[in-house]
Protein backbone atom coordinates (compact mmCIF):
# COMPACT_ATOMS: atom_id res chain seq x y z
CA UNK A 1 0.00 0.00 0.00
CA UNK A 2 1.28 3.54 -0.93
CA UNK A 3 0.01 6.05 0.80
CA UNK A 4 0.66 9.29 -0.41
CA UNK A 5 -0.37 12.44 1.70
CA UNK A 6 -0.39 15.87 0.29
CA UNK A 7 -0.09 18.22 2.94
CA UNK A 8 3.79 16.67 3.96
CA UNK A 9 4.26 16.02 0.26
CA UNK A 10 5.41 12.67 1.31
CA UNK A 11 4.41 9.08 0.96
CA UNK A 12 4.18 5.96 3.14
CA UNK A 13 4.27 2.28 2.14
CA UNK A 14 2.71 -0.48 4.13
CA UNK A 15 3.93 -3.77 3.40
CA UNK A 16 1.37 -6.40 4.69
CA UNK A 17 2.97 -8.99 2.23
CA UNK A 18 2.54 -12.63 3.87
CA UNK A 19 5.36 -14.32 5.16
CA UNK A 20 6.90 -17.86 5.59
CA UNK A 21 5.59 -19.89 8.62
CA UNK A 22 8.25 -19.93 11.45
CA UNK A 23 8.33 -23.62 10.82
CA UNK A 24 9.02 -23.30 6.69
CA UNK A 25 12.33 -24.17 6.20
CA UNK A 26 14.39 -24.67 2.63
CA UNK A 27 14.70 -28.41 3.22
CA UNK A 28 11.78 -28.55 4.90
CA UNK A 29 10.59 -28.10 0.84
CA UNK A 30 12.71 -29.84 -1.02
CA UNK A 31 11.36 -31.82 -3.57
CA UNK A 32 8.04 -30.86 -1.93
CA UNK A 33 4.64 -29.92 -4.20
CA UNK A 34 4.02 -26.51 -2.82
CA UNK A 35 1.85 -24.82 -5.29
CA UNK A 36 -1.46 -25.51 -3.83
CA UNK A 37 -3.25 -27.66 -1.03
CA UNK A 38 -1.63 -26.54 3.18
CA UNK A 39 2.13 -26.56 2.25
CA UNK A 40 1.43 -23.21 0.14
CA UNK A 41 -0.15 -20.95 2.84
CA UNK A 42 2.41 -18.51 3.78
CA UNK A 43 1.26 -16.28 7.32
CA UNK A 44 -1.47 -13.95 6.28
CA UNK A 45 -0.90 -9.75 6.56
CA UNK A 46 -3.38 -8.05 4.85
CA UNK A 47 -5.54 -7.44 7.77
CA UNK A 48 -2.98 -6.44 9.89
CA UNK A 49 -1.69 -4.08 7.44
CA UNK A 50 -4.80 -2.29 6.55
CA UNK A 51 -5.16 -2.05 10.92
CA UNK A 52 -1.83 -0.27 10.76
CA UNK A 53 -2.88 2.18 7.84
CA UNK A 54 -6.27 2.70 9.98
CA UNK A 55 -4.27 3.99 13.03
CA UNK A 56 -2.09 6.29 11.32
CA UNK A 57 -4.57 7.83 9.12
CA UNK A 58 -8.09 6.49 9.55
CA UNK A 59 -10.71 8.59 10.35
CA UNK A 60 -14.01 6.68 9.99
CA UNK A 61 -14.39 4.27 12.91
CA UNK A 62 -12.37 0.98 12.20
CA UNK A 63 -16.15 -1.19 12.27
CA UNK A 64 -17.58 0.79 9.91
CA UNK A 65 -15.51 -0.03 7.61
CA UNK A 66 -16.31 -3.51 7.23
CA UNK A 67 -20.23 -3.32 7.46
CA UNK A 68 -20.67 -3.80 3.79
CA UNK A 69 -18.58 -6.80 3.79
CA UNK A 70 -20.02 -8.44 6.69
CA UNK A 71 -23.25 -7.23 4.46
CA UNK A 72 -22.65 -9.16 0.75
CA UNK A 73 -21.32 -12.40 3.02
CA UNK A 74 -24.43 -12.70 5.82
CA UNK A 75 -27.04 -11.64 3.42
CA UNK A 76 -25.79 -13.22 0.36
CA UNK A 77 -24.69 -11.49 -2.90
CA UNK A 78 -24.41 -12.57 -6.69
CA UNK A 79 -21.70 -14.36 -8.07
CA UNK A 80 -19.56 -11.95 -10.12
CA UNK A 81 -18.31 -12.33 -13.82
CA UNK A 82 -15.35 -12.18 -12.67
CA UNK A 83 -15.28 -15.27 -10.28
CA UNK A 84 -17.40 -17.24 -12.16
CA UNK A 85 -15.17 -16.72 -15.18
CA UNK A 86 -12.26 -18.36 -12.75
CA UNK A 87 -14.08 -20.97 -11.48
CA UNK A 88 -14.90 -22.54 -14.96
CA UNK A 89 -10.66 -21.96 -15.54
CA UNK A 90 -10.26 -23.96 -12.62
CA UNK A 91 -12.08 -26.84 -13.52
CA UNK A 92 -11.46 -26.65 -16.87
CA UNK A 93 -8.30 -25.23 -17.73
CA UNK A 94 -6.43 -26.42 -14.31
CA UNK A 95 -8.55 -29.72 -13.90
CA UNK A 96 -9.27 -29.18 -10.69
CA UNK A 97 -12.05 -31.45 -9.03
CA UNK A 98 -13.46 -28.83 -6.50
CA UNK A 99 -15.23 -31.92 -4.59
CA UNK A 100 -11.92 -32.72 -3.53
CA UNK A 101 -12.02 -29.37 -1.24
CA UNK A 102 -15.05 -29.67 0.56
CA UNK A 103 -15.58 -26.22 2.38
CA UNK A 104 -14.15 -24.40 -0.44
CA UNK A 105 -17.39 -26.00 -2.62
CA UNK A 106 -20.02 -25.56 0.18
CA UNK A 107 -19.30 -21.63 -0.68
CA UNK A 108 -18.71 -22.07 -4.45
CA UNK A 109 -20.50 -25.17 -5.71
CA UNK A 110 -24.10 -26.12 -6.63
CA UNK A 111 -25.53 -29.28 -4.87
CA UNK A 112 -24.22 -31.50 -8.02
CA UNK A 113 -20.49 -30.19 -6.88
CA UNK A 114 -20.53 -28.24 -10.22
CA UNK A 115 -18.92 -24.42 -9.97
CA UNK A 116 -21.25 -21.69 -9.26
CA UNK A 117 -22.41 -19.21 -12.65
CA UNK A 118 -22.83 -15.86 -12.54
CA UNK A 119 -25.56 -14.60 -11.28
CA UNK A 120 -25.93 -17.51 -8.39
CA UNK A 121 -26.14 -16.52 -5.14
CA UNK A 122 -22.95 -17.21 -2.60
CA UNK A 123 -23.49 -17.47 1.12
CA UNK A 124 -20.35 -16.93 2.98
CA UNK A 125 -22.07 -16.88 6.53
CA UNK A 126 -19.56 -17.81 8.82
CA UNK A 127 -16.65 -15.23 6.95
CA UNK A 128 -19.35 -12.38 8.15
CA UNK A 129 -19.06 -13.56 11.75
CA UNK A 130 -15.21 -13.49 11.41
CA UNK A 131 -15.18 -10.18 9.56
CA UNK A 132 -17.87 -8.73 12.36
CA UNK A 133 -15.50 -10.22 15.47
CA UNK A 134 -12.70 -8.57 13.67
CA UNK A 135 -14.51 -4.99 13.23
CA UNK A 136 -16.02 -5.00 17.04
CA UNK A 137 -12.12 -6.64 18.67
CA UNK A 138 -9.03 -5.39 16.15
CA UNK A 139 -6.93 -7.64 13.81
CA UNK A 140 -5.72 -9.91 16.72
CA UNK A 141 -8.91 -12.13 17.03
CA UNK A 142 -8.00 -15.28 19.44
CA UNK A 143 -10.71 -17.51 18.67
CA UNK A 144 -10.28 -16.46 14.79
CA UNK A 145 -6.41 -17.58 14.68
CA UNK A 146 -7.18 -20.08 16.48
CA UNK A 147 -9.16 -21.93 14.30
CA UNK A 148 -7.38 -20.67 11.41
CA UNK A 149 -4.28 -21.97 12.79
CA UNK A 150 -6.06 -25.75 13.86
CA UNK A 151 -7.39 -25.85 10.34
CA UNK A 152 -4.40 -25.27 8.31
CA UNK A 153 -2.63 -27.54 11.02
CA UNK A 154 -4.70 -30.58 10.87
CA UNK A 155 -4.92 -30.31 6.74
CA UNK A 156 -0.69 -30.70 7.33
CA UNK A 157 0.24 -27.35 6.50
CA UNK A 158 2.68 -25.11 8.90
CA UNK A 159 0.91 -22.22 9.96
CA UNK A 160 0.54 -21.58 13.90
CA UNK A 161 -1.40 -19.20 16.00
CA UNK A 162 2.01 -17.69 17.48
CA UNK A 163 2.48 -17.26 13.35
CA UNK A 164 -0.72 -15.23 12.85
CA UNK A 165 -0.03 -13.11 16.45
CA UNK A 166 3.10 -12.64 15.60
CA UNK A 167 2.55 -10.78 12.27
CA UNK A 168 3.76 -7.47 12.05
CA UNK A 169 3.53 -5.10 8.64
CA UNK A 170 6.60 -3.39 7.31
CA UNK A 171 6.24 0.44 7.40
CA UNK A 172 8.44 1.84 4.92
CA UNK A 173 9.96 4.60 3.14
CA UNK A 174 8.55 4.80 -0.66
CA UNK A 175 10.99 3.72 -3.31
CA UNK A 176 10.89 7.53 -5.06
CA UNK A 177 12.04 8.20 -8.43
CA UNK A 178 12.24 11.10 -10.52
CA UNK A 179 11.09 11.69 -14.25
CA UNK A 180 11.54 15.23 -15.05
CA UNK A 181 8.75 17.25 -13.02
CA UNK A 182 7.21 14.23 -11.55
CA UNK A 183 8.17 12.13 -8.82
CA UNK A 184 7.02 8.33 -8.90
CA UNK A 185 6.13 6.76 -5.51
CA UNK A 186 6.09 2.78 -5.02
CA UNK A 187 6.84 -0.10 -2.98
CA UNK A 188 10.38 -1.89 -2.38
CA UNK A 189 11.92 -5.29 -2.51
CA UNK A 190 10.94 -7.86 -2.69
CA UNK A 191 8.37 -6.18 -4.51
CA UNK A 192 7.42 -5.16 -8.42
CA UNK A 193 8.37 -1.51 -7.64
CA UNK A 194 12.54 -1.49 -7.87
CA UNK A 195 11.32 -2.79 -11.53
CA UNK A 196 9.04 -0.86 -12.49
CA UNK A 197 11.25 2.15 -11.30
CA UNK A 198 14.23 1.05 -13.87
CA UNK A 199 11.84 0.47 -16.31
CA UNK A 200 10.50 3.93 -16.45
CA UNK A 201 14.02 5.16 -15.96
CA UNK A 202 15.32 3.63 -18.92
CA UNK A 203 12.32 4.68 -20.64
CA UNK A 204 12.63 8.59 -19.87
CA UNK A 205 15.77 8.59 -21.89
CA UNK A 206 14.51 7.66 -24.92
CA UNK A 207 12.22 11.01 -24.89
CA UNK A 208 9.38 9.61 -26.05
CA UNK A 209 6.23 11.48 -27.91
CA UNK A 210 3.17 11.14 -29.18
CA UNK A 211 4.99 10.91 -32.72
CA UNK A 212 6.86 7.56 -31.37
CA UNK A 213 3.31 5.86 -32.12
CA UNK A 214 2.21 7.61 -34.91
CA UNK A 215 2.42 5.16 -38.03
CA UNK A 216 3.14 1.34 -37.40
CA UNK A 217 6.79 1.25 -38.16
CA UNK A 218 7.50 4.01 -35.38
CA UNK A 219 5.22 2.28 -32.83
CA UNK A 220 7.50 -0.85 -33.12
CA UNK A 221 10.46 0.77 -33.34
CA UNK A 222 8.90 1.96 -29.94
CA UNK A 223 8.20 -0.99 -28.49
CA UNK A 224 10.84 -2.76 -29.42
CA UNK A 225 12.62 -0.42 -26.93
CA UNK A 226 10.14 -0.90 -24.29
CA UNK A 227 10.73 -4.72 -24.54
CA UNK A 228 14.59 -4.37 -24.31
CA UNK A 229 14.20 -2.34 -21.44
CA UNK A 230 11.74 -4.47 -19.35
CA UNK A 231 14.11 -7.62 -20.65
CA UNK A 232 17.09 -5.91 -18.78
CA UNK A 233 14.64 -5.04 -15.66
CA UNK A 234 13.75 -8.58 -15.57
CA UNK A 235 17.38 -10.08 -15.79
CA UNK A 236 18.00 -7.69 -12.64
CA UNK A 237 14.70 -9.12 -10.97
CA UNK A 238 16.42 -12.12 -11.00
CA UNK A 239 18.79 -11.10 -8.52
CA UNK A 240 16.17 -9.67 -6.20
CA UNK A 241 14.98 -10.69 -2.92
CA UNK A 242 13.78 -9.75 1.05
CA UNK A 243 16.03 -7.33 2.00
CA UNK A 244 15.84 -8.24 4.98
CA UNK A 245 17.03 -11.51 4.49
CA UNK A 246 19.79 -10.98 1.95
CA UNK A 247 22.03 -8.50 0.94
CA UNK A 248 20.74 -6.93 -2.16
CA UNK A 249 22.09 -3.15 -1.20
CA UNK A 250 24.32 -2.96 -3.66
CA UNK A 251 21.71 -4.04 -6.58
CA UNK A 252 19.27 -1.95 -5.39
CA UNK A 253 20.85 1.02 -5.30
CA UNK A 254 22.26 0.32 -8.62
CA UNK A 255 18.89 -0.37 -10.83
CA UNK A 256 17.63 2.79 -8.41
CA UNK A 257 20.64 5.54 -10.22
CA UNK A 258 19.81 7.39 -13.24
CA UNK A 259 23.64 6.61 -14.16
CA UNK A 260 22.69 2.52 -14.71
CA UNK A 261 19.78 3.20 -16.31
CA UNK A 262 22.08 5.48 -18.49
CA UNK A 263 23.93 2.32 -19.18
CA UNK A 264 21.12 -0.12 -20.12
CA UNK A 265 19.60 2.81 -22.05
CA UNK A 266 23.14 2.53 -24.12
CA UNK A 267 22.74 -1.63 -24.25
CA UNK A 268 19.78 -1.50 -25.88
CA UNK A 269 20.18 -2.87 -29.56
CA UNK A 270 17.66 -0.30 -31.47
CA UNK A 271 17.85 -2.82 -34.42
CA UNK A 272 17.22 -6.38 -32.79
CA UNK A 273 16.37 -8.85 -29.72
CA UNK A 274 18.81 -11.28 -28.42
CA UNK A 275 18.76 -14.41 -26.24
CA UNK A 276 18.48 -14.58 -22.75
CA UNK A 277 22.40 -14.83 -22.23
CA UNK A 278 22.80 -11.17 -23.42
CA UNK A 279 20.84 -10.12 -20.29
CA UNK A 280 21.86 -11.90 -17.85
CA UNK A 281 23.22 -15.95 -17.08
CA UNK A 282 20.62 -16.52 -14.43
CA UNK A 283 17.22 -18.17 -15.61
CA UNK A 284 15.08 -19.04 -12.59
CA UNK A 285 11.22 -20.31 -12.85
CA UNK A 286 8.93 -17.62 -13.56
CA UNK A 287 6.21 -16.57 -11.00
CA UNK A 288 2.53 -16.69 -12.12
CA UNK A 289 -0.55 -15.34 -10.28
CA UNK A 290 -3.83 -14.43 -10.70
CA UNK A 291 -5.82 -14.16 -7.21
CA UNK A 292 -4.72 -10.03 -7.24
CA UNK A 293 -7.20 -7.34 -7.07
CA UNK A 294 -5.85 -3.56 -7.05
CA UNK A 295 -7.67 -0.43 -6.06
CA UNK A 296 -6.56 3.44 -6.97
CA UNK A 297 -7.83 6.32 -4.55
CA UNK A 298 -7.61 9.78 -4.97
CA UNK A 299 -9.58 12.53 -2.54
CA UNK A 300 -10.26 15.58 -2.87
CA UNK A 301 -7.32 17.15 -0.76
CA UNK A 302 -4.96 15.74 -3.23
CA UNK A 303 -3.99 12.77 -0.63
CA UNK A 304 -3.79 9.59 -2.31
CA UNK A 305 -3.50 5.73 -1.90
CA UNK A 306 -2.48 2.46 -4.23
CA UNK A 307 -2.81 -0.70 -2.60
CA UNK A 308 -2.48 -4.22 -4.30
CA UNK A 309 -3.73 -7.38 -2.50
CA UNK A 310 -3.50 -11.06 -3.64
CA UNK A 311 -3.86 -14.41 -1.87
CA UNK A 312 -1.74 -15.52 -5.26
CA UNK A 313 -3.54 -17.49 -7.48
CA UNK A 314 -7.26 -18.04 -8.32
CA UNK A 315 -8.56 -19.15 -4.90
CA UNK A 316 -5.23 -19.19 -3.13
CA UNK A 317 -4.54 -22.69 -2.08
CA UNK A 318 -7.87 -23.86 -2.91
CA UNK A 319 -8.69 -24.43 1.17
CA UNK A 320 -11.60 -22.62 3.12
CA UNK A 321 -11.40 -22.88 6.28
CA UNK A 322 -14.69 -23.82 7.48
CA UNK A 323 -14.91 -22.14 11.19
CA UNK A 324 -13.88 -18.69 9.57
CA UNK A 325 -14.94 -18.91 6.05
CA UNK A 326 -11.75 -17.06 4.79
CA UNK A 327 -9.86 -18.79 1.80
CA UNK A 328 -6.36 -19.37 2.87
CA UNK A 329 -3.18 -17.90 0.29
CA UNK A 330 -0.65 -19.95 -1.55
CA UNK A 331 1.58 -17.18 -1.20
CA UNK A 332 4.72 -19.95 -0.37
CA UNK A 333 4.45 -20.74 -4.29
CA UNK A 334 6.32 -17.53 -4.80
CA UNK A 335 9.46 -18.75 -3.53
CA UNK A 336 12.21 -20.49 -6.17
CA UNK A 337 11.60 -24.04 -5.59
CA UNK A 338 14.95 -26.01 -6.10
CA UNK A 339 16.62 -29.70 -6.07
CA UNK A 340 18.21 -30.54 -3.00
CA UNK A 341 21.64 -29.69 -4.62
CA UNK A 342 21.82 -26.36 -6.59
CA UNK A 343 25.06 -25.07 -7.50
CA UNK A 344 23.20 -21.42 -8.56
CA UNK A 345 20.98 -20.61 -5.32
CA UNK A 346 18.45 -17.95 -5.53
CA UNK A 347 17.82 -14.94 -3.14
CA UNK A 348 14.03 -15.78 -3.04
CA UNK A 349 14.53 -19.30 -1.05
CA UNK A 350 12.25 -20.17 2.38
CA UNK A 351 13.64 -19.10 5.00
CA UNK A 352 11.11 -18.46 8.50
CA UNK A 353 9.66 -14.83 7.93
CA UNK A 354 10.93 -14.25 4.83
CA UNK A 355 8.76 -12.47 2.34
CA UNK A 356 8.62 -13.94 -1.07
CA UNK A 357 9.12 -11.92 -4.63
CA UNK A 358 6.08 -10.28 -6.32
CA UNK A 359 5.46 -8.19 -9.49
CA UNK A 360 2.98 -6.10 -7.39
CA UNK A 361 3.98 -2.54 -8.00
CA UNK A 362 1.48 0.02 -6.50
CA UNK A 363 1.98 3.48 -7.63
CA UNK A 364 1.31 7.29 -6.72
CA UNK A 365 2.65 10.06 -9.37
CA UNK A 366 3.01 13.20 -8.12
CA UNK A 367 3.91 16.78 -9.98
CA UNK A 368 6.15 19.54 -8.57
CA UNK A 369 3.28 21.28 -7.02
CA UNK A 370 2.63 18.16 -4.83
CA UNK A 371 -0.68 16.78 -6.83
CA UNK A 372 -1.11 13.49 -7.65
CA UNK A 373 -0.64 13.26 -11.66
CA UNK A 374 -1.54 9.75 -11.67
CA UNK A 375 -2.50 6.74 -8.96
CA UNK A 376 -2.05 3.05 -10.69
CA UNK A 377 -2.36 -0.17 -10.01
CA UNK A 378 -2.96 -3.70 -11.35
CA UNK A 379 -3.31 -7.11 -11.05
CA UNK A 380 -2.64 -10.17 -13.17
CA UNK A 381 0.98 -12.17 -12.00
CA UNK A 382 4.06 -11.19 -13.40
CA UNK A 383 2.30 -9.06 -15.82
CA UNK A 384 1.82 -6.68 -13.09
CA UNK A 385 4.90 -4.59 -13.72
CA UNK A 386 5.07 -4.60 -17.58
CA UNK A 387 1.60 -3.48 -17.67
CA UNK A 388 1.72 -1.00 -14.90
CA UNK A 389 4.71 0.15 -16.80
CA UNK A 390 3.04 0.63 -20.00
CA UNK A 391 -0.19 2.57 -19.08
CA UNK A 392 2.26 5.24 -17.26
CA UNK A 393 4.63 5.50 -20.51
CA UNK A 394 1.16 6.06 -22.65
CA UNK A 395 -0.04 8.48 -20.43
CA UNK A 396 3.49 10.57 -19.29
CA UNK A 397 5.45 10.05 -22.59
CA UNK A 398 3.26 9.11 -25.50
CA UNK A 399 0.32 11.55 -23.97
CA UNK A 400 -2.53 9.51 -24.63
CA UNK A 401 -5.67 9.63 -22.26
CA UNK A 402 -6.72 7.23 -19.67
CA UNK A 403 -9.12 5.56 -21.33
CA UNK A 404 -7.24 4.92 -24.22
CA UNK A 405 -3.70 4.10 -22.21
CA UNK A 406 -5.36 1.49 -20.62
CA UNK A 407 -7.91 0.25 -23.34
CA UNK A 408 -5.04 -0.37 -25.71
CA UNK A 409 -3.78 -3.94 -26.67
CA UNK A 410 -0.77 -4.78 -24.52
CA UNK A 411 2.48 -7.25 -24.57
CA UNK A 412 4.22 -8.65 -22.18
CA UNK A 413 7.75 -9.91 -21.45
CA UNK A 414 9.21 -11.85 -18.76
CA UNK A 415 12.91 -12.50 -20.52
CA UNK A 416 12.32 -16.21 -19.62
CA UNK A 417 11.01 -18.07 -21.55
CA UNK A 418 12.24 -15.74 -24.53
CA UNK A 419 9.03 -14.82 -25.57
CA UNK A 420 6.80 -11.88 -26.65
CA UNK A 421 3.23 -12.11 -25.34
CA UNK A 422 0.32 -9.81 -26.67
CA UNK A 423 -2.69 -9.55 -26.22
CA UNK A 424 -5.66 -10.74 -28.61
CA UNK A 425 -6.50 -8.05 -31.16
CA UNK A 426 -2.87 -6.51 -30.96
CA UNK A 427 -2.21 -4.66 -34.36
CA UNK A 428 -0.75 -7.39 -36.98
CA UNK A 429 1.29 -4.89 -38.80
CA UNK A 430 2.78 -3.59 -35.80
CA UNK A 431 3.65 -7.23 -34.31
CA UNK A 432 5.02 -8.13 -38.40
CA UNK A 433 7.22 -5.51 -37.32
CA UNK A 434 8.50 -6.39 -34.37
CA UNK A 435 8.75 -10.07 -35.75
CA UNK A 436 11.60 -8.13 -37.55
CA UNK A 437 13.56 -7.09 -34.90
CA UNK A 438 13.64 -11.08 -34.20
CA UNK A 439 10.71 -11.62 -31.14
CA UNK A 440 9.50 -14.18 -30.61
CA UNK A 441 5.60 -13.94 -30.61
CA UNK A 442 3.05 -15.72 -28.73
CA UNK A 443 -0.61 -15.13 -28.69
CA UNK A 444 -1.66 -14.72 -24.96
CA UNK A 445 -4.74 -15.47 -23.24
CA UNK A 446 -7.72 -12.81 -23.43
CA UNK A 447 -7.47 -10.24 -20.51
CA UNK A 448 -3.24 -9.58 -19.85
CA UNK A 449 -3.57 -7.94 -16.50
CA UNK A 450 -6.40 -5.33 -15.22
CA UNK A 451 -5.48 -1.72 -14.16
CA UNK A 452 -7.14 0.15 -12.43
CA UNK A 453 -5.91 4.09 -12.05
CA UNK A 454 -6.92 7.67 -11.72
CA UNK A 455 -5.61 10.40 -13.71
CA UNK A 456 -5.43 14.34 -12.44
CA UNK A 457 -4.70 16.24 -15.81
CA UNK A 458 -1.60 19.00 -13.98
CA UNK A 459 -3.17 22.09 -15.98
CA UNK A 460 -6.61 21.38 -15.99
CA UNK A 461 -7.18 19.99 -12.59
CA UNK A 462 -9.91 17.04 -14.28
CA UNK A 463 -10.02 14.27 -12.77
CA UNK A 464 -10.30 10.95 -14.45
CA UNK A 465 -10.55 7.10 -13.33
CA UNK A 466 -10.99 3.68 -15.21
CA UNK A 467 -11.19 0.43 -13.84
CA UNK A 468 -10.41 -1.85 -16.76
CA UNK A 469 -12.87 -3.23 -19.21
CA UNK A 470 -10.69 -6.64 -18.77
CA UNK A 471 -12.69 -7.25 -15.84
CA UNK A 472 -16.15 -5.42 -15.77
CA UNK A 473 -15.26 -2.77 -13.37
CA UNK A 474 -16.68 0.99 -12.78
CA UNK A 475 -14.78 3.64 -11.18
CA UNK A 476 -16.85 5.37 -8.75
CA UNK A 477 -17.28 8.80 -6.23
CA UNK A 478 -17.80 7.47 -2.90
CA UNK A 479 -18.39 11.13 -2.10
CA UNK A 480 -19.93 13.32 -4.49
Amino acid sequence: MVIYNKSSHAADVINGRETAPRAATQQRYVNQSFSRGPLSIAVPGEIMAYWAAHQKYGLLPWRQLFEPAIKMARDGHPLSQATARALRKMKYDYKINFVVYPDFCSVFCDKHGDPLKEGDRVMMTNLSRTLHAIAELGPNVTHVNQNLAKYVQDMGGLLTETDLEGYSPRVEPPLSQQYGDITMYTVGAPSGGPVLGLILNIIDGFNFTHEDIAIPEAEAATYHKIIEAIKFSFADRLRMGDPRFVDIHDLLTKIASRQYADYVRRSIDADKTHDVSFYTNITRASWRDFGTSHISVLAANGDAVSVTSTVNWYFGSMLLSGATGIILNNEMADFSKLPQHDSNPSLNTIEPGKQPLSSMCPAVFVNKMGYPVLVVGAAGGDRITTVTAQVAIRILWLKQTLDTAISEKRFHHRLSPNILQWEPGFSQIVLSQLSQYGHELRKAKPKMSVVQAIFRDPETGEVRACSDERKGGSPSFIYS
